[in-house]
């Protein structure tokens, strides 16, 4: 299974090693009145950045720790496309088992908005109101 995939209720990708988010999609995509279907997927920090440039997103969950180009790589280069293609920025949302501090500096040095570490005992509650607070609510 990939550790990253597109989120399409509105889509997004995210981290699939994060254990809330299968539970998130199908919540979000019933909320949203959208069957939920398998969203197309990115294994690697070099695939996300592509599959950004493909297909516009209204949020994105990248881990920091991803193969080939790590999250903060990743958010570097879509910050980057967005300003040569003068796109809004799209929300990009941390995702990291390493606590320490220095993960989170260089997550918002890169142009991150939010930074979730796994190991705080962040619930799905928790990444909805991520999900709301940038995209709206889906039942609206």
């Amino acid at each position: 299974m990939p550790e990253h995939v597109v989120f399409d209720a509105k889509s997004s990708i995210v981290d699939k090693i994060f254990p809330l988010v299968e539970q998130l999609y199908r919540i979000l995509a019933n909320a949203s009145g959208k069957s939920p279907t398998p969203p197309p997927d990115a294994s690697d920090g070099i695939e996300a950045v592509e599959l950004f440039k493909k297909q516009r997103l209204n949020i994105i969950f990248v881990d920091i720790d991803m193969p080939y180009k790590n999250g903060v790589e990743v958010t570097r280069e879509i910050r980057q496309y967005e300003r040569d293609h003068n796109l809004d920025q799209t929300p990009i949302i941390g995702v990291s088992g390493f606590t320490e501090r220095q993960y989170e500096e260089q997550a918002f040095a890169a142009g991150m908005n939010k930074f979730v570490s796994k190991g705080t005992g962040y619930q799905l509650k928790d990444i909805y109101r991520i999900v709301v607070e940038y995209c709206g609510d889906p039942k609206t």
